[in-house]
């Protein structure tokens, strides 16, 4: 008795490309599978009782499966491409085979005592024997060759295609069914993104789990939760197992939380920056809670956050006292058909921190802020042009501001042409714009800082001055309205404001993301000359329509804008963030250095708000190997999209982030060395404004 082993694997998945070839624990995921075949019939191959084999499809769309083979007793075999049977019959009839042992491809786990079972049945006579019992992946099944046959030359062409098993509909099957509680909870074959998630990191968390029977494997995974990783397609394949669809059906139909929030939202969230194009693969689909910097996945996956809700939480998530200043706003009313007392309280609070303030007006979000602080300035001075610094990559998602983007589909020409940039750092080139159009700006915005602080220059006078310092003068030279956009830095680099922090005054200045610990609130806010017209009180004067929102003063979002404020001063959380910021930094860098791979990964900018960088040796963006590094970050249940700080960020957090980054640099080194797609499980992040998806 002659017996074949054939693994059944193929280039092209659509669900995730050369799926069998990807990264798993340091090596490729059907390696994996190759080495426990080997080990479980080491006996039989020796011996030339059994033969093993990849039997595959096409040729020239197939050869890599050839660099898996080395130093194992396993043979290539290019059969049939789309009709996996066949491919099957054709393997025993070229080498006389007399019966077969199949185990797909995408099951990794497939469990050695399934395996045996079956190649034992088909030894000892049996014509077709399977093994049930064991979560879906790790079961077994092999026929005789004449059972092929004779199943194949009855076979409906439409169930070759989906579903092939069905050809042995109606024939005697020796079953083995093998105990494995907790069975239906876990998903171990290889079809999605989640599944090589799972894979990879029960190989890395479970130490010799090539030995442990199918039972002992699987209690393992429960008790350490790591079922929940594809939880989603493994939910979505009971619920059609028990509606009587096949397993072949369900990986076609099973729908995802991504496929979900696709179907009902456009860009699958209300943030381009949370959308799927923004993270690896292996990323949390979709968050169901947070607590301090900490985020829960709905496969209840927990990661240590460093997005901060795109930065708009800086004390931690769920904040009790800020929560329960919220919950009395609510219970005051919430919403009022007059002003409100925290209205009132909001806005003098504000004027009274901020120097440059004399009025405010509350909002929901930062692009209208900004946009009314535009139409502010194009109000005062008459003029139409904007002038918006290039380097800043975000400000209204208003048409002044997307029109000097990639992204003009849907916005007018005139609109188009009436928003110009400069380059920060760079005064000359903002002297030029103005010098090109003079006497049409109605206004500079930029942010204080972002990834650059401002410059330091020695001016005509001999006295030091920065480079904020230099637009101002600029602005008040030629008219123009001076705005600093401080949605991000304000309540950060200083309870005034980084216009505090870098000496300016602007005109107009707008606030929001951790102005309220993650509640909508936004403002603009300024100069009482400019915000008064939008005032109704000045009899006779033209009237400017600024910003009127249902919404905008609700009160439980401005009781925890006080909150906030209260707590950031009780706790001194700016100077926390600045100090944490700087040792993640040192951390980041030391990890690269570490690894080997300073030149093209490293952390910069402000303490307060630093950033990482992956750069090719050309020192170009290389968003391929900043993808990677997100995902094996994910892999040790750390969430770094970009670098955002809160008060809870601790020495804990900071140790569990050490240990993480030693993780991902390894593999970071690793990707460079051998090439980032070897390890990169999906496609790479790709820049928010792009003109075509």
């Amino acid at each position: 008795m002659r017996v074949a082993i054939l693994i059944t694997a193929r280039m092209g998945s659509t669900r995730l490309s050369d799926k069998h070839l990807r990264d798993m624990a340091g090596r490729p995921a059907l390696r994996w599978l190759l080495e426990r075949i080997t080990a479980e019939f080491h006996a039989e191959l020796d011996g030339g009782a059994a033969s093993l084999w990849i039997a595959t499809g096409n040729p020239d769309r197939n050869a890599g499966f050839s660099a898996l083979t080395s130093g194992i007793p396993a043979q290539l075999f290019f059969g049939a491409d789309d009709n996996v049977p066949l491919r099957h019959l054709q393997v025993a009839q070229a080498h006389g085979f007399d019966a077969l042992l199949s185990i797909d491809g995408d099951d990794i786990f497939c469990a050695p005592e399934a395996m045996r079972a079956v190649y034992d049945a088909l030894v000892s006579g049996v014509s077709l024997a399977k093994t049930s019992g064991l979560p879906l992946g790790m079961n077994a099944w092999g026929y005789a060759t004449p059972v092929l046959e004779q199943a194949l030359r009855g076979a409906d062409a439409s169930v070759l295609e989906t579903g092939w098993g069905r050809i042995f509909d109606g024939m005697t099957v020796h079953e083995d069914v093998l105990s494995c509680p907790g069975a239906e909870q876990v998903r171990a074959t290889l079809d999605y993104p989640e599944d090589l998630e799972f894979f990879d990191v029960t190989a890395r968390e479970i130490q010799g789990w090539e030995q442990l029977p199918a039972s002992d494997l699987v209690q393992a995974v429960l008790s350490r939760g790591l079922h929940r990783i594809n939880a989603s397609v493994t939910e979505q394949y009971w619920e059609n197992f028990n509606m009587g669809v096949s397993s072949e059906q369900t990986a076609t139909h099973a729908k995802s939380y991504s496929e979900r929030l696709h179907r009902v939202i456009p860009g699958g969230a209300h943030t381009y920056s949370r959308g799927d194009d923004q993270y690896p693969v292996n990323a949390p689909q979709i968050l169901e809670r947070a607590k301090g910097s900490t985020v829960w996945a709905a496969d209840g996956r927990s990661f240590l956050d460093y997005g901060m809700a795109l930065r708009a939480v800086s004390i931690g998530y769920s904040e009790p006292a800020i929560n329960e200043a919220a919950i009395r706003g609510l219970e005051a009313g919430n919403n009022l058909t007059r002003a409100s007392m925290i209205e009132l309280a909001a806005a003098e609070r504000l004027v009274g921190m901020i120097d440059s303030v004399d009025m405010v007006k509350f909002t929901k979000n930062g692009s209208t802020a900004t946009s009314a602080a535009v139409k502010l300035a194009r109000a005062y001075t008459g003029r139409d042009l904007v002038a918006r610094c290039a380097q800043h990559p975000f400000f209204s998602y208003d048409d002044w501001f997307i029109g000097n983007t990639a992204i003009t589909k849907g916005i007018p020409v005139g609109t188009i042409e009436q928003t110009k940039s400069f380059a920060y750092n760079d005064i000359g080139s903002l002297e030029r714009l103005i010098a090109e159009y003079p006497d049409q700006f109605a206004c500079v915005i930029l942010e204080p800082a972002s990834t650059d602080t401002p410059a330091t220059f020695i001016g005509p006078d001999s006295r030091e001055v920065n480079y904020l310092q230099q637009v101002e003068a600029l602005c008040r030279k030629h008219g123009i309205v001076f705005i600093l956009d401080e949605m991000i830095t304000g309540f950060r680099w200083h309870l005034k404001g980084a216009q505090h922090t870098y000496g300016v005054t602007p005109d107009l200045c707008t606030f929001g993301k951790a102005m309220a610990n993650g509640f909508s609130v936004a403002a603009v806010a300024g100069r009482r000359e400019l915000m008064s017209l939008g005032s109704i009180d000045q009899l006779g004067q033209e009237r400017l329509f600024l910003l009127s929102t249902t919404h905008g003063a609700e009160m439980c979002g401005l009781a925890a804008y006080l909150a906030t404020m209260d707590f950031l001063e009780e706790h001194a959380v700016v100077d926390h963030l600045w100090t944490y910021g700087a040792k993640l930094q040192a951390e980041i860098n030391g990890a690269a250095e570490q690894a080997g791979i300073a030149k093209h990964f490293y952390a910069a900018g402000p303490a307060v708000s630093p950033y990482y960088a992956t750069v090719t040796g050309e020192g170009a963006p290389w968003l391929e190997l900043r993808t990677l590094f997100a995902q094996e970050m994910i892999k040790q249940g750390v969430l770094m999209p970009w670098l955002a700080l809160s008060y809870r960020h601790g020495d804990a957090e900071l140790e569990k982030t050490r240990e993480a980054l030693a993780a991902a640099m390894d593999v970071c080194a690793r990707g460079i060395a051998e090439g980032v797609d070897k390890y990169l499980i999906g496609p790479a992040i790709k820049p928010v404004f792009r003109r075509f998806n």
